[in-house]
């Protein structure tokens, strides 16, 4: 499977990540960009989500197909 990289570090962005660990794909995300990163890396969430987190501006130029998994303030229902 090609990589990828998520885009959404939240909640939205985990569950992602867990649906591909579920269908064993989860090796073909290669980060998670946010536009919060460098505070997310502050945070330690990269240990956490056993995942790179990049800007944004660092994704596009992986040059790597992005799936966006951001939602408003009430999430996904």
């Amino acid at each position: 499977m090609n990589n990828i990289i998520i885009y959404g570090a939240g909640k939205q962005g985990q569950e992602c990540l867990e649906y591909m660990k579920w269908r064993g794909i989860d090796d073909c995300c290669i980060a998670f960009a946010d536009k919060n990163f460098e505070a997310l890396l502050r945070e330690g969430r990269k240990g956490m989500l056993r995942k790179d987190i990049v800007s944004p501006e660092e994704a596009k130029r992986m040059d790597v197909p992005i799936l966006v998994s951001i939602g408003g303030s009430r999430g996904m229902q």
